[in-house]
């Protein structure tokens, strides 16, 4: 569905548009063939419709570029799904991993196989610091144990973390993916919003004159451009502020 700002905007071309249409033949045809010169009648009307079908035109190719960006956006939602179920799953092993070094061999352990600090909750730091501990864990022998009998079994922690962490960094990779493909369909989109905007302008200012000049304040109004939002009308109401939290 269209964004709250391309949704008003197109509320108000359809505005300006059914305006022009409906008043190009009469009265500003009319007027303009009766003030000025009959001849500049039919080249008057045509500008003006012509006006509109521009206008309508731009109003289209924004939302289409408005929908485009929007389905762009939501198929990022599985691949987020995936990095969030993921990063859960390897930052859980992690920090069980990291508590049973320390009490089966000794405070040093963790840092032995790439721990330091904070386990990181980003999931791109996570993911880092999960292949180091793999790496470590496969080429780096663990300290003593503190007990004969209880010494972790590095293989059996390298199977349970890495297929998560392979997910993980697809996921992510995927994303970074998406992120490209967003960058150009929200650059569309505001390159149509651009050039609505300035069709807009030129056509409700002119609109607006020509029927200021007919003597129809009253439409006048109608299709009068704002000058604190563009692409819409000065009558159109704006957003409702939000209630305070």
């Amino acid at each position: 569905m269209p964004s709250v700002l391309v949704s008003r905007k197109l509320k108000s071309s359809r505005s300006v548009a059914a305006i022009g249409r409906e008043t190009a033949e009469e009265p500003i045809g009319d007027v303009v063939g009766r003030l000025l010169d009959a001849g500049l009648r039919p080249g008057v009307v045509a500008l003006v419709l012509a006006l509109c079908a521009r206008l309508q035109a731009a109003a289209q190719a924004m939302e289409a570029a408005d929908d485009a960006d929007e389905a762009e956006r939501r198929d990022d939602s599985p691949h987020r799904t995936r990095r969030d179920e993921a990063k859960a799953e390897v930052l859980a092993i992690l920090v069980e991993l990291r508590d049973l070094l320390g009490a089966l061999h000794g405070a040093g352990a963790p840092a032995a196989v790439g721990f330091e600090g904070r386990t990181p909750e980003d999931p791109d730091l996570l993911r880092r610091l999960a292949g180091t501990v793999i790496a470590s864990l496969a080429k780096t022998p663990l300290p003593p144990p503190r007990h004969p009998k209880y010494a972790l079994d590095p293989k059996e922690w390298i199977d349970r973390l890495a297929p998560p962490t392979k997910t993980l960094s697809q996921a992510l990779d995927d994303l970074a993916a998406e992120g490209r493909k967003a960058d150009k369909t929200l650059s569309e989109k505001n390159a149509r919003i651009a050039e609505y905007d300035r069709t807009f302008s030129l056509t409700a200012n002119l609109l607006t004159a020509l029927l200021e000049f007919a003597g129809k304040g009253d439409l006048a109004d109608k299709v009068r451009p704002s000058t604190r939002r563009a692409g819409e009308t000065e009558q159109q109401e704006p957003e409702p502020a939000p209630d305070p939290a």
